[in-house]
């Protein structure tokens, strides 16, 4: 019974990506969407294996408001309401995570100079991307464009695009600056999203990578 499962569910896949994509889809591949639907993010922690794949199941009903996390609120109070990061609790939020974390790292960091030094790098970033946009840091695999380790979204059942673990401060970043689009890094698609999907190519887009919004 469990290899029938696997075997319905493979075929599945193949269909949508032949019938909606119009080619596979694969992991950490590269999407452009509008951060004004980024609205809630996946409350659990999906493996890497399960990107660029079609998952069923309810892990798209675990979601938080996505304007609630800390990164989130400090972002806000830094770039909007200009109080500097210390203010804005972002060194004590990552630190306490820091200290809680197995491996002795979180986002890079791994003692305060760490922590100070990404805020700087995130307030550069944000004058790039308020005189460019946010830019790609796509990468080339297998001849494909990817944006691993970028803004991570989810396809939840009913459509909507989910935040996950990874690229909420660029996603933030790009809110507070009302971006119409940014790149990012699609992660899992949920079941019974696959055949509300809608893809299409565009010129912006350069032809290249999925749009989804």
């Amino acid at each position: 019974m469990v290899a029938l499962r696997k075997r319905i569910r493979r075929s599945l896949r193949t269909v949508v990506h032949n019938t909606v994509a119009g080619t596979e889809i694969y992991p950490f591949e590269r999407i452009w969407v509008r951060p004004k639907h980024l609205k809630d993010y996946v409350g659990i922690g999906i493996p890497y294996r399960y990107f660029g794949r079609i998952r069923f199941g309810t892990w798209d009903q675990q979601t938080k408001p996505f304007q609630n996390s800390w990164r989130a609120q400090c972002c806000r109070l830094h770039w909007i309401e200009g109080q500097s990061w210390e203010e804005t609790g972002a060194y004590r939020h990552l630190a306490a995570e820091l200290a809680n974390n197995a491996d002795g790292e979180v986002d890079g960091c791994r003692n305060h100079e760490d922590i100070v030094r990404r805020y700087e790098r995130l307030d550069a970033l944000y004058e790039l991307a308020k005189a460019r946009g946010l830019p790609s840091i796509g990468t080339m695999i297998d001849g494909r464009t990817t944006e691993r380790d970028a803004i991570l979204v989810h396809v939840a059942r009913d459509g909507r695009l989910l935040v996950g673990s990874g690229g909420a401060h660029r996603l933030a970043m790009a809110q507070c600056l009302n971006l119409d689009r940014i790149p990012a890094e699609l992660g899992v698609i949920h079941g019974l999203a696959a055949r509300r999907l809608l893809y299409r190519r565009t010129e912006a887009a350069r032809c290249e990578d999925w749009y989804i919004g």
